[in-house]
């Protein structure tokens, strides 16, 4: 899987940010994609493929399909996205 991390989501992830896990979160019956800055717990890790990207882990669970150009990590820009970073590239809806 090709994985790239955007220059502005690199200045934020350089400071302050060892691992980063890529999973889909379901509320209220909607599904998206959901970046956090920490790695999976040790119950689950099996669940995820890891990758190194720029000396920053990256864990993107194993049921999650990218584009064919792979997915981008980005900075986000909407304020309630507590981690600040977002993915684009998932096609998560092939998965329901």
């Amino acid at each position: 899987m090709n994985i790239i991390i955007s220059e502005t989501a690199k200045e934020l992830v350089r400071n302050n940010i060892d691992d980063i896990t890529v999973d889909l979160i379901t509320i209220d019956g909607y599904t998206e994609p959901y970046v956090s800055r920490d790695k999976p717990s040790k119950l689950i890790i099996n669940d995820y493929n890891i990758f190194n990207v720029d000396n920053t882990n990256i864990y993107i669970h194993k049921n999650l399909v990218s584009s064919k150009d792979g997915i981008t990590i980005t900075k986000a820009n909407d304020f309630r996205i507590t981690s600040k970073l977002q993915v684009e590239g998932l096609i998560y809806e092939q998965l329901f």
